[in-house]
């Protein structure tokens, strides 16, 4: 965002109000762009030790006229500064990034100027920036605000937990990581894994894609209990959502196998009885058990015709 076009709104809305505009810039960011900022019908002017002279221009040579006066480097406190009291009277611009990227966006709730600041290489570019304006509404607070940056970087619209976690889910099931990395890269994971602790109870010394995915295999195994009730609804509802949504699905599905490989979850359950297996479909381990022990109380003509048509018909809706 230190391009000369990004400050020039800002600019030309000073000059709205304004005949004259001091700008600081102690850096001098600007100095080699400046005579490309284009402004309609203001001058720009340098301050290079000629302080007596721009005031004596801006207020006997030319008092109708619009001057922007630029000034680089460190500017002299006190009486030091001749042009101290035009500064007063005018105001200082300083093309602050922060400032003006915060501005861009519109928003004013508590914490939005430092998250901008924390994500200075996020709001570089201006094409990310008009993505996220797009998304954006005029209340977001700071954390809607990191939310809608993550779905800028992943190319959607929707920047719910659950809509974003869908997406790094098919990604990891597809055996990729371009998505997750580009949070990485934008300082965006650590929001991601505070959201998922605080709202789906994950939490870990070394989160990622693959522990998560066995964490939340590991919850729907138990039932998703925990020892303080409701602490993992919220995960319990939106693994029913990635189960359920056609768009999900299939990657939840290569998940469950792999997860179920991981956690060894065949030895689990071989000596659990069938019927007590009729109402857990979270892997294809369970159906494969089902199967074998039908199959084996059929040979042992231990189960009747009737049993074994409900157990079948209970199973071909699951997954």
């Amino acid at each position: 965002m230190s391009e000369t076009s990004a400050v020039r709104p800002h600019l030309e809305r000073r000059f709205e109000t304004h005949r004259v505009v001091f700008w600081h810039d102690p850096e001098g960011e600007y100095a080699a762009d400046l005579d490309t900022l284009g402004l309609e019908g203001v001058e720009t002017v340098r301050v290079a030790n000629d302080e007596y002279a721009i005031k004596n221009r801006l207020l006997h040579l030319e008092p109708e006229a619009k001057f922007l006066v630029y000034r680089s480097g460190a500017v002299p406190t006190g009486v030091g500064n001749w042009l101290l009291d035009l500064e007063l009277a005018y105001g200082v611009f300083t093309a602050d990034r922060t400032s003006l990227v915060q501005q861009e966006l519109g928003l004013t709730a508590d914490g939005i100027g430092e998250v901008v600041q924390a994500h200075e290489k996020f709001f570089r570019a201006i094409k990310r920036v008009q993505s996220l304006e797009a998304l954006l509404d005029a209340d977001d607070d700071a954390d809607k605000l990191r939310a809608k940056m993550c779905a800028v970087l992943l190319g959607q619209r929707e920047h719910s937990l659950l809509e974003i976690t869908r997406t790094l889910l098919i990604e990891n099931a597809n055996g990729a990581d371009a998505n997750y990395g580009s949070l990485a890269d934008y300082g965006l994971d650590e929001f991601y894994w505070q959201g998922a602790g605080s709202i789906y109870g994950y939490t870990s010394p070394s989160p990622s894609i693959d522990d998560f995915v066995l964490w939340m295999f590991r919850q729907a195994i138990a039932g998703f209990k925990s020892e303080r009730p409701g602490r993992l609804r919220n995960i319990q509802l939106d693994f029913a959502s990635l189960r359920n949504d056609r768009r999900s699905q299939k990657a939840l599905t290569t998940l469950a196998k792999r997860a179920a490989g991981d956690l060894d979850y065949a030895s689990t359950i071989e000596d659990a009885s069938f019927r007590d297996l009729l109402d857990n479909d979270l892997f294809e381990d369970v159906d494969q058990k089902i199967i074998s022990d039908l199959a084996r109380a059929v040979a042992e003509r231990n189960i009747t015709a009737r049993e074994v048509t409900e157990a079948i018909r209970s199973r071909q809706t699951s997954f």
